[in-house]
């Protein structure tokens, strides 16, 4: 009898989680499930290519690191209150803000998942490679301009 009763708090709390993280995000529409699950996906393939593969670009050995995994879960978080946020304003604006902030977490996403398929070696078309290229490029480029503190 205890155990069912605490596997009915579980199922409890875990739907009392997922009903305010669905009501701050504006529900779970087709593109916030796609967002998560890519999501997903990208930080299983960063595990896979660091821990397997060791051809990490985060770390200097290449393969795990701590500080690398702790800033891309921060990062994940932060995607999340991004989309809170795009929701809101879209709540007050009445202009289709989430999912434009959605579509564009998912393009990003979809380039890192297909970096990391790069540094397993997978081949990827020549035009997919140069355009990831030349986003990692971009990406440098910006951090170094943060590092030098001229930032545009």
């Amino acid at each position: 009898m205890t155990k069912n009763l605490l596997t009915y708090k579980i199922y409890s709390i875990m739907c009392v989680i997922g009903g305010a993280i669905g009501y701050m995000v504006g529900g779970f529409t087709m593109a916030t499930k796609t967002l998560l699950i890519l999501m997903a996906v990208d930080v299983l393939s960063q595990l896979i290519v660091a821990s397997i593969y060791k051809s990490s670009p985060k770390s200097k050995t290449g393969g795990l690191n701590s500080n690398s995994c702790w800033y891309g879960i921060c990062r994940k978080v932060m995607t999340f209150f991004c989309v809170v946020v795009a929701w809101e304003l879209e709540c007050v604006l009445k202009i289709p803000v989430k999912d434009l902030t959605v579509t564009g977490f998912i393009i990003s996403e979809s380039i890192s998942i297909l970096e990391n398929a790069g540094e397993m070696g997978i081949k990827l078309p020549k035009k997919l490679r140069e355009c990831i290229d030349v986003l990692r490029e971009k990406e440098e480029g910006n951090e170094e301009e943060k590092e030098n503190g001229t930032n545009k």
